[in-house]
């Protein structure tokens, strides 16, 4: 139990001189809190495991696109980081119902989407048709 109150001494002191360090900066976002953390040379155990944690979300961020990649093809040039990441995981999430036809013995179809047609009615449409499972997941992705 000795270690578990020296940890807790030790993390409250880090915190307490982080947080007074962000105020006098006025740096007030996350990343400046975690890399503050890390470069506190006082934690070095807080240290690794915010670098673990730091890691662990890098990988997780680069990994998403490129599964989604691989499974949908290249995402368009015009979205940048934060939209290929959330648009690549909401496809990597639903993947079961996008990739399931809803009839596997059905035949071909035609479907005619008009110019400046509302993507809530092309998802109605294509709902109504026996095309899509979801409209709602439709507009969502």
């Amino acid at each position: 139990m000795n270690w578990l109150r020296r940890l807790s001494s030790s993390l409250t002191s880090t915190l307490t001189d982080s947080i007074s360090y962000i105020h006098h900066t006025g740096l007030f976002t996350l990343p400046s809190l975690l890399i503050h953390l890390i470069m506190t040379r006082r934690f070095s155990l807080l240290r690794w495991f915010l670098l673990l944690i730091l890691g662990v979300f890098i990988s997780i961020a680069l990994y998403i696109p490129y599964r989604a990649n691989l499974l949908y093809g290249a995402a368009a040039s015009t979205l940048d980081s934060w939209q290929l990441l959330e648009n690549s995981t909401k496809l990597l999430l639903y993947n079961g119902i996008l990739i399931q036809p809803v009839d596997p013995n059905g035949a071909d179809q035609s479907f005619r989407v008009e110019q400046n047609e509302p993507v809530f009615n092309i998802a109605l449409r294509l709902k109504q048709a026996g095309l899509i499972r979801d409209d709602g997941l439709f507009v969502l992705i």
